[in-house]
């Protein structure tokens, strides 16, 4: 990761991946499974990075579906799910966006 987490780098950096694998990604029969397989690949693995991406936002300590969780959760695996929820909306955002260019065109 970068020298400090940010969440909106981390949307960014996946926007970007989406935006270079779009037609990869629009043609595919299962879109969403690789926006899912994108957004994890940019949630982070090291513990130290999750913990500057909860200091930079704070609404990160949240999930929202706690399926996402362990039986017994940890402090990072909460950061790691709310990361992995905000990155899978901010994709599905920009599939459902790109979805409706590619049909207008």
């Amino acid at each position: 990761m970068t020298n400090k987490t940010k969440m909106h780098e981390l949307e960014k950096n996946l926007i970007d991946e989406l935006n270079d694998n779009k037609k990869e990604i629009l043609e595919n029969e299962y879109p969403s499974e690789l926006i899912m397989q994108y957004a994890d690949g940019w949630v982070p693995i090291y513990n130290s990075d999750l913990i500057e991406a909860l200091s930079d936002d704070p609404s990160l300590a949240y999930v929202d579906d706690h399926g996402l969780l362990p039986k017994n959760p940890g402090v990072h695996d909460i950061i790691r799910a709310a990361i992995y929820e905000r990155l899978s909306s901010v994709g599905f955002e920009w599939l459902c966006d790109n979805q409706k260019d590619k049909e207008v065109a």
